[in-house]
């Protein structure tokens, strides 16, 4: 029994980081498609959704980026801009994955509450925006941060010793 007891918090942990992966990358094919009507829009928002990660990414992100590419941003489309994109998002989702994974979850429970708040905050601000075609694009993170949500709030339960 306390078997799967501690397999259905394992279970809720990887559903949280799957679900803030997701969003990540659906802001990230959104943005590098220009389904969110700019590319400043999906950048901003990946700058919330990624925070302490995309600080990092403005300071050295670009200069690594443009070297690849050969010139200023925006000169090339495809694979390089979703991952010039999403790296920060993707680095969020492996330190999320690592901190909810270890002995003291306390630090990845803080990190995936602040994540999911992320995640819904860039979902109402799609949502509630101005522009009607953009806003279909604030359900799928509003879904993902309530998923986060209930992942998070199974994954508090202690595992009983065994």
């Amino acid at each position: 029994m306390s078997r799967n007891f501690g397999m259905s918090t394992r279970i809720a942990r990887a559903i949280t980081v799957i679900a803030y992966g997701a969003a990540v990358v659906t802001v990230t094919w959104a943005t590098v498609g220009n389904l969110l009507g700019d590319q400043i829009y999906g950048r901003l928002l990946m700058v919330l959704l990624a925070l302490p990660v995309s600080i990092v990414d403005w300071l050295v992100g670009d200069m690594v980026f443009n070297a690849l590419r050969g010139g200023p941003a925006g000169t090339s489309s495809g694979i390089l801009d979703f991952i010039a994109l999403g790296w920060p998002g993707i680095a969020m989702v492996i330190v999320l994955a690592v901190l909810l994974t270890r002995h003291r979850r306390r630090p990845g429970l803080v990190a995936g509450w602040l994540l999911t708040a992320a995640t819904f905050i860039c979902g109402a601000a799609i949502l509630l925006d101005s522009w009607s075609p953009r806003r279909p694009w604030g359900w799928p993170l509003l879904a993902y941060a309530l998923i986060m949500a209930g992942g998070l709030i199974v994954s508090r339960r202690r595992e009983p010793a065994a």
